[in-house]
């Protein structure tokens, strides 16, 4: 999770659906990088992480 991964963007796409109330997937961190600990903050202060979106609901499913 370096500079070549866009990866900002889709945290920012995946914030603005959670706003509107569709939240289609859980996010997820494997790997490392040099980025991986203010991708991760920055999930984590918008509600994004995995254990903060999945509350009993399967993957794939919209409210």
């Amino acid at each position: 999770m370096g500079q070549d991964y866009d990866l900002m963007t889709i945290i920012e796409v995946a914030a603005r659906w959670k706003a509107a109330g569709e939240f289609p997937f859980q996010i997820h961190f494997a790997g490392d990088g040099t980025r991986r600990e203010a991708l991760e903050a920055k999930c984590e202060a918008l509600g994004l992480l995995a254990d903060e979106t999945s509350d009993n609901q399967e993957l794939g499913t919209r409210n």
